[in-house]
């Protein structure tokens, strides 16, 4: 299967008030898009707690791998980032594999 990864930074003013509004995410438009042959893995930043409110009736395209300890590792078995403006572009900029920047708050 392909595997592309969501690792988007966090949202705040650090840690203690470190968010993500995953209302942001169109949950169904994505696992349409994706189909039987891809999976989808949320790597939220480690200042988000909680998990990835997953849909019980999509988990089988998508997972939360926040609790995976090697975040460089996922990065070897990604086929495709989405990502915003996290630091994660430059880790994975060396694999010169394919970047989406999803910035919805991003100001032009």
């Amino acid at each position: 299967k392909k595997v592309i990864l969501f690792a988007p930074t966090f949202r705040g003013r650090g840690a203690a008030e470190a968010t993500y509004p995953y209302d942001k995410i169109d949950f169904d438009a994505l696992y349409e898009l994706c189909g039987d042959d891809t999976v989808v893995a949320f790597r939220m930043h480690h200042f988000i707690p909680g998990q990835v409110p997953i849909p019980e009736h999509m988990r089988d395209r998508f997972i939360d791998v926040a609790s995976y300890r090697n975040g460089n590792n996922l990065l070897l078995v990604t086929d495709l980032l989405i990502t915003d403006y996290s630091s994660i572009i430059y880790e994975y900029s060396l694999l010169k594999r394919p970047m989406l920047f999803f910035a919805y708050d991003e100001q032009v």
